[in-house]
Order: C-alpha cells, then sequence, then structure tokens
C-alpha cells in the first residue's frame, strides 16, 4: 500500500509499522531534495523532522502516522485511486505528483524488504 504524506508546514513525524517487516519501507521525497531513509532509520535518529513537500512510502500493511508539530495530511493511495494532491511542492503538477506516486508502486520498494 501507498502512502502519501502531504507536510504543509515544518513537522516532527512518528511512524509506527504493524508489520515489523515495514520497518525497512523507505519514505522518499517527491523532488529528491531529501535523501530516502528507511523509517527505522527515523527512531534511529536525533530528529523525525520534515520540510514542507510531498513524501510517499510503500509498505505491506497501513502506517500509523502521527505529528507534534506543523500541519501534515495522509492519504493512503491505491493504483486506482490517486487524489488530485494539493498544490503543495513548488514546479510540480499534478500529473507529475501522480507519476511519481505511480512510480513508487510500479518500482515495488516493498518487494526489496528482506523477508
Amino acid at each position: 500500500m501507498l502512502t502519501v504524506i502531504y507536510v504543509y508546514e515544518p513537522a516532527t513525524l512518528t511512524i509506527e509499522t504493524r508489520d515489523p517487516r515495514d520497518e525497512h519501507a523507505t519514505i522518499r521525497r517527491y523532488d529528491g531534495r531529501t535523501p530516502a531513509r528507511e523509517i527505522r532509520a527515523l527512531r534511529e535518529g536525533p530528529s523525525m523532522a520534515f520540510e514542507p513537500g510531498v513524501y510517499a512510502v510503500l509498505s505491506r500493511k497501513a502506517l500509523q502516522i502521527d505529528w507534534t508539530q506543523g500541519r501534515v495530511e495522509t492519504a493512503t493511495l491505491t493504483k486506482d485511486d490517486w487524489p488530485d494532491p494539493p498544490s503543495l511542492q513548488a514546479g510540480a503538477s499534478k500529473e507529475q505528483l501522480r507519476t511519481f506516486f505511480a512510480s513508487l508502486e510500479k518500482g515495488g520498494d516493498v518487494d526489496d524488504v528482506p523477508q
């Protein structure tokens, strides 16, 4: 399943997994300005801060995402149900964001997670 995280203001996120294998799931930012990070690495570092932007993570099961500051929206997407994303990412069209989401679904990061 693909979870999209829209961060409107700098935010500190907590991401909980329901499947232990999803600890290796990778969070990616649309524009690539922030390096991709595994969910488990977020817990190991000093900060789970996210700058405004569009992020996505492919996982086996639904993720629990909470935040303590900032303004954030999350959505769980299926490949047949792409919503119109908010105009959050400067210079990105709705079609470009949909292509980003589709490439993650097609790329199958979740299949690369150790069993």
